[in-house]
């Protein structure tokens, strides 16, 4: 029988890979199901994809499961992919999606259901997939694979944000700018949204598009694209954002920004 959460964690039995790469790569999934047996049997069924990939290429991986909305919808922000079940107790997967996609926009969730008809009603909630229980291994796999492909291409244009004791995954065109105070680093995002991280700036600036993100002074990191004008004092972002301007900074500012800007009308 199913406890509050089953762990099924093999990232750290990858021992050729390093913590960065775990770390980057990790896919951690979350299985919200009532049912013990289907549960076991998708979890069991996700192992051996999973052993089947590392032949092509190691995938560090984490699952958890949950047997009710309730319990999955406290931590369902780290996440990556989320199987769904509908038919749950006192909050169905429906109502628990649309929660969800308040706290993680970006995880791909696939609904399990007996019927398929009732998944048609997920997609409000940008559901990507559903499995119709028992789960064909071979709609699984395609399912994975598309999943898996999708995660790899968000991450490259996306950082990892350590937010409250969760993992937050922030798209770089959703990065206005970020801030140093002290220790701690602000993203500040579009919608007026801030993430605050503990963090040195030299490194968060490595995983960003170098390109893009150009220091103005000591303190911020630039998203140019958010850049509405700018002169020898200060730097205009289309929100409305003053950010000044270092002197030591200006010159290199300026030259990022012409050859950033410039290279958008290249053919």
């Amino acid at each position: 029988m199913l406890g509050l959460t089953d762990t099924h964690n093999v990232a750290f039995k990858l021992k050729s890979l390093d913590l960065k790469y775990i770390i980057y790569h990790m896919i951690n999934i979350a299985i919200v199901d009532d049912e013990p047996e289907f549960a076991s049997l998708l979890e069991n069924s996700l192992l051996e994809y999973f052993q089947e990939e590392r032949l092509k290429k190691e995938v560090p991986f984490h699952i958890d499961v949950y047997p009710s909305a309730i319990l999955f919808l406290e931590k369902c922000s780290g996440y990556n992919i989320i199987f769904m079940d509908i038919d749950l107790p006192i909050i169905n997967g429906l109502t628990a999606s649309k929660e969800l996609r308040e706290k993680n926009e970006n995880a791909i969730l696939i609904y399990c259901t007996n019927y398929a008809r009732f998944a048609i009603d997920g997609y409000q909630y940008n559901a990507s997939d559903y499995l119709v229980k028992p789960v064909n291994k071979q709609h699984l796999k395609m399912t994975m694979d598309k999943a898996v492909e999708s995660i790899e291409s968000m991450k490259k244009s996306s950082i990892t944000i350590s937010v409250d004791k969760s993992k937050k995954i922030v798209k770089l065109d959703d990065i206005e700018f970020v801030e140093v105070k002290g220790k701690l680093l602000y993203f500040h995002l579009t919608k007026n949204r801030v993430f605050v991280e503990r963090r040195a700036l030299k490194e968060v600036s490595q995983e960003l598009d170098g390109a893009r993100f150009v220091r103005c002074n000591h303190c911020y990191l630039v998203n140019v694209d958010y850049v509405k004008e700018f002169d020898e004092d200060n730097v205009v972002l289309t929100s409305g954002a003053i950010l000044a301007m270092s002197r030591n900074k200006k010159k290199e500012f300026q030259e990022k920004v012409a050859v950033y800007l410039g290279s958008r009308f290249l053919v």
